[in-house]
């Protein structure tokens, strides 16, 4: 069920990534008329997040699981640096019976060492964690412990022409920092926002046009 829900979509030169919560990634070339599943044989084959390195289109991201409905769990960060034909496990792995609901894989855009991903689920492990290192190591830089409800990440976003200024949505708010998501630098921001508790699953459109603008 959902096999073809299409819940992210990432582009590589000529190239078009897209990925589904219960079937994994799929990639067209070109035209983006016929398309091969990139994924099969792997453990999970929910994949919320894909993300290609801009120095290097053979070596793509993925963050594993359905961040959206959590019909299936995330894994964690799988790596490819063959075009996709294999995949290995980083550093930042999650067993099955975790029950992660990873949301959002964010790489910096002229540095694929530098990188986020968001969890919203389990509380002890929602929030937002960084590397700079391409996973080899990483920093949970806002937990659930020093955050509470801003932990809930839902979307992350870098400023255009600026990445020291990191933004994330929350269940229902804005977080903004400006010192490239290091640890407890996010500031919640709330003027215009939503005061409706129902407001969940906040993301973020930014775009080169206008750097100066952010829609909610």
């Amino acid at each position: 069920g959902g096999i073809g829900q299409v819940i992210s979509i990432e582009f590589s030169g000529s190239d078009c990534y897209i990925g589904t919560p219960a079937g994994g990634v799929w990639k067209a070339t070109g035209s983006w008329v016929n398309w091969m599943p990139i994924t099969d044989g792997l453990p999970s084959i929910g994949v919320t997040t894909i993300a290609v390195n801009p120095s290097n289109s053979n070596n793509i991201f993925i963050l594993t699981g359905d961040g959206e409905g959590g019909d299936t769990q995330s894994i964690g960060v799988l790596e490819s640096t063959d075009g996709g034909l294999t995949w290995q496990a980083t550093n930042l792995a999650w067993g099955i019976p975790t029950q992660v609901k990873a949301t959002k894989l964010l790489m910096h855009p002229s540095n694929a060492d530098i990188q986020f991903v968001s969890v919203r689920s389990p509380s002890s492990m929602r929030g937002i964690y960084k590397t700079t290192d391409g996973w080899n190591t990483w920093t949970h830089v806002q937990s659930d412990a020093t955050a509470g409800e801003w932990a809930k990440v839902y979307d992350m976003e870098f400023k255009p022409g600026d990445p020291s200024i990191v933004y994330a949505s929350t269940h229902n708010d804005f977080l903004r920092s400006t010192s490239s998501g290091d640890s407890a630098t996010f500031t919640k921001i709330t003027s215009g926002l939503s005061t409706n508790p129902s407001t969940e699953r906040v993301a973020i459109g930014v775009s080169p046009a206008n750097s100066s603008y952010v829609y909610l």
